[in-house]
């Protein structure tokens, strides 16, 4: 099956091998939620498993608030649930897109919508950040496309991979913080990287982790070992 635990581990997330969605309180054991039918379940070797065009995305807000469950296929079921009222939340206008482009949420009340590349501008993201649930345009940043992932700092996206769609740039190590605001990158050999305000912390080489403020360069350095 599929899981996913929440921020504050307080709940589980699970889509069992019989295609059944089950939200679960860990400290009880009891089930919050559970929808049967949720994905489709075919019998192979003996053996019921969910079968998709795309993996079951789990999503948490940070704060553990809001989960949505989606696939990438627009064809298959998603829904999203309201953890502390336990609810299911009716998705507004302005985020129907979560049903097909890839979404993660950079603070308890936003989310972060990658709508593909920009057939105009060849390396650039149609990107949207959407206040959730009420679905209210906040902005349309300009990203790099890419593979995204929610940052410490909400006012930056985290990208994998970067530059692997680029002839003669790809490293499938690479990393990159991209600030919402002004589209300012921060790029990194290594995919240990996050931003925290006016710092980032980044991989070094044999293993280091610098501590560095942005835009002066290094701060503090091997202030942690991230290997032997």
């Amino acid at each position: 099956g599929t899981e996913k635990l929440s921020p504050d581990g307080g709940v589980l997330a699970c889509l069992d091998l019989n295609g059944t969605l089950h939200f679960f309180d860990v400290a009880s054991g009891q089930a919050m939620f559970e929808k049967k039918k949720f994905a489709p379940a075919v019998q192979i070797f003996g053996a019921y498993s969910p079968i998709h065009p795309q993996p079951v995305i789990m999503e948490f807000s940070p704060d553990g608030h809001f989960i949505i469950v989606r696939s990438e296929d627009p064809e298959e079921p998603h829904l999203a649930w309201n953890v502390r009222e336990k609810s299911m939340v009716k998705l507004a206008e302005g985020l129907k897109q979560l049903k097909n482009h890839p979404a993660i949420f950079i603070a308890p009340d936003r989310i972060f919508i990658s709508g593909g590349e920009n057939p105009l501008k060849p390396g650039v993201s149609n990107c949207k950040v959407i206040a959730f649930p009420s679905g209210q345009l906040l902005s349309e940043p300009k990203v790099p496309f890419g593979t995204f992932a929610r940052a410490t700092d909400p006012g930056f996206v985290l990208m994998r991979h970067f530059g692997s769609s680029l002839p003669g740039r790809s490293s499938p190590n690479r990393a990159a913080a991209v600030e919402l605001s002004t589209g300012q990158v921060i790029i990194s050999e290594t995919p240990a990287l996050d931003v925290v305000g006016r710092f980032y912390v980044a991989e070094k080489e044999k293993g280091e982790v610098g501590l560095y403020e942005i835009g002066r360069g290094l701060k503090a350095s091997s202030v942690l070992r991230a290997r032997p």
